[in-house]
């Protein structure tokens, strides 16, 4: 009578653990890891369509980042401020604001409003286009990943 496992009986055991790790452990991650790059698309694409919002409607448009998700909306020049209500979104006639799903939050230092001026240029509070060095940077962060959008100064260029 035959004791113990042989050697091909060990390797081909140990061959079925590693596929199945390697297929299980992908997918144990948190649901909002796998949802950041979704979401940083997401982010840059809004960006993008605000910033066209402004250029094609030719009024200042504000982009509002606050803990849960974002808004667009418009700047009123006799409150020198951004409007409270989000901007329709011509695409959807939805109201131009997002929340982001469980799990995934902006970094604290990317809270804050970004203005684009009527030539969809970054601009200031007082609607002085941005200097050329400090570009506006928004962090998603999903535990412990993170992935941020960059908007450059000057040109506006989007860039996840």
């Amino acid at each position: 009578m035959r004791r113990g496992f042989t050697l091909l009986e060990l390797l081909m055991v140990l061959v079925l653990i590693g596929l199945l790790a390697a297929t299980a452990l992908p997918r144990m991650q948190p649901p909002a890891v796998l949802q950041l790059p979704q979401q940083v698309a997401s982010l840059a694409a809004d960006l993008r369509h605000a910033q066209a919002l402004a250029l094609t409607g030719g009024e200042r448009l504000c982009f509002v980042s606050f803990a849960g998700g974002y808004r667009v909306s418009r700047y009123d020049a006799v409150a020198a401020a951004c409007q409270a209500a989000a901007l329709p979104d011509p695409a959807s006639g939805q109201a131009f604001e997002r929340q982001l799903p469980d799990g995934i939050v902006f970094d604290a230092t990317s809270l804050g409003t970004l203005q684009f001026d009527t030539l969809g240029r970054p601009v200031d509070s007082t609607g002085v286009p941005l200097a050329a060095d400090p570009a506006r940077g928004y962090l998603l962060r999903a535990g412990s990943a993170s992935s941020s959008v960059t908007v450059q100064a000057l040109t506006g260029r989007v860039s996840p």
